[in-house]
């Protein structure tokens, strides 16, 4: 595909665009209540805290990047999602929240899905890659690693 001088390549940002679906997700939300972040916050399972009972999940890129030699600007993101409980007798609520964000992502219809409206990017194929139970080697807090990986492409005008 040949670009223009003077014309602008949008990719899509697909990990901000993740973490608002994962928020706001219908199946997912009551099992994490929009604890869904970047970086574990310092509050987070703190003994004070009300809600250190919901599962949280952390997002970040491990990998991947613009697709090569393609007609659209696609990304093929790699992404982990570490599944969170704050004590070794909630591991249940996090074995919950593990196998409902793989049954979400099973589930994505296979047309073109906004991941966060309206300007975000579309998911054009998600798949979890590997799980692994891990538990936090410094606190001790229970802990799922799911790897997956994600193709996006952003949702306006490409160029």
């Amino acid at each position: 595909m040949a670009i223009l001088p003077g014309t602008q390549v949008i990719f899509p940002d697909t990990l901000a665009d993740m973490r608002a679906w994962l928020r706001a997700n219908s199946l997912l939300q009551p099992l994490h209540q929009g604890r869904v972040f970047f970086r574990l916050p310092d509050f987070l399972f703190s003994p004070k805290d009300a809600q250190a009972s919901t599962p949280a999940i952390r997002l970040y890129r491990h990998g991947g990047g613009p697709r090569a030699n393609s007609e659209v600007p696609i990304d093929d993101a790699r992404l982990t999602l570490e599944c969170w409980v704050g004590a070794p007798r909630q591991y249940a609520s996090l074995r919950q929240l593990v196998l409902a964000v793989t049954s979400v992502l099973h589930d994505l219809p296979s047309a073109s899905l906004p991941l966060n409206p309206p300007d975000g990017c579309l998911l054009l194929n998600a798949q979890v890659s590997g799980t692994i139970d891990a538990p936090d080697p410094e606190t001790g807090w229970p802990r799922v690693v799911m790897s997956m990986t994600a193709s996006t492409i952003a949702s306006g005008s490409t160029i």
